[in-house]
């Protein structure tokens, strides 16, 4: 037994610890890999030093079976299950005695209503997401979000809001210039719905470098130019277009404006044999990088004269 000025003075956690999940179910359709995650109790909600959280994992599909029951002193477990629908419960607990139980409801699919019209603003230096509610009864929501580099995983964050809320700003370390994947899954006393997602900028700022063009066909009087869009870490935020930058050694430049999501695009109304320069700039809501210089020749015949100029010749 402790002291009763021991109990009084802290107590036993006042809440349980916010808890959510990661499914891996990529390897078999007929088993998860389930990532159970919780956060740690605030001080105030410790009333002391937790020394252990107790995990149940109870499958709905079979009410007879006995729980399976975990003593774990980290904030995260990974399980192997059987398809299915399963309540994990977490309880945190101190010298003293236990927290209330935290549940999650891990359904076999996310069957019930979406938010919709989920939005970002950057406001004050934090990034706030909005969505508009479903029409059901929403018992709290998770947001979830994850830096996207090509130089790293995607390593989720996450954090709860209360069921009544519909934004809230992102707790987190939320850096300039780069791209955040963000999902919002309402939670309900039967289920979830699927996790509706979008991604978003703190801050945007020009590409890193403009992209790099050459030619996939030329012609007499037009040439096909291809490229490769931008990684996402040299993006420095949404590309919203290109433009292509065309002249002659002695002409004048023309400029074409093309949208964001080509990869390709026909010059026309060329010089026939003629050296021409071309580069591409690559646009953001803060402005736009160019590329490197690419040149090349157009014919001095059309294709279908040179392939009978060819037959000719083969023919004699």
């Amino acid at each position: 037994m402790y002291p009763l000025d021991l109990i009084l003075l802290f107590g036993e956690p006042s809440k349980g610890p916010p808890i959510w999940r990661i499914i891996d179910a990529s390897r078999s359709p007929a088993s998860w890999t389930v990532h159970l995650m919780w956060k740690a109790l605030e001080s105030f909600e410790a009333n002391g030093v937790i020394l252990q959280y107790e995990v149940t994992v109870r499958a709905k599909s079979s009410l007879t079976s006995p729980p399976e029951k975990y003593n774990v002193n980290t904030t995260n477990l990974t399980l192997k299950l059987p398809n299915g629908t399963y309540e994990m419960t977490v309880i945190a607990r101190n010298r003293v005695g236990a927290s209330p139980p935290s549940i999650l409801l891990i359904p076999t699919s996310n069957s019930k209503a979406p938010v919709k019209n989920i939005r970002t603003l950057p406001k004050d230096g934090k990034l706030w997401v909005g969505w508009t509610a479903p029409n059901s009864y929403v018992l709290k929501y998770v947001i979830e979000w994850c830096l996207v580099s090509n130089s790293s995983d995607c390593i989720i964050e996450w954090q709860n809001e209360p069921g009544n809320v519909q934004g809230t700003y992102l707790k987190g370390d939320i850096k300039p210039f780069k791209c955040y994947l963000i999902t919002v899954y309402p939670l309900y006393a039967d289920g979830q719905g699927s996790g509706q997602t979008v991604k978003a900028y703190l801050q945007q700022d020009r590409p890193s470098k403009g992209p790099t063009v050459q030619t996939k066909k030329v012609g007499k009087a037009e040439a096909v130019l291809t490229w490769n869009h931008l990684t996402v870490d040299e993006q420095n935020g949404f590309i919203r277009s290109y433009t292509i930058f065309y002249k002659t050694v002695d002409g004048n430049e023309t400029a074409v404006t093309v949208d964001s999501s080509k990869t390709e695009y026909t010059l026309s109304s060329l010089t026939s044999d003629t050296l021409y320069t071309v580069r591409m700039m690559a646009y953001t809501d803060e402005g736009g990088r160019s590329g490197p210089d690419f040149t090349f020749t157009t014919q001095k015949f059309d294709s279908d004269i040179n392939t009978v100029r060819h037959s000719l010749a083969e023919s004699l």
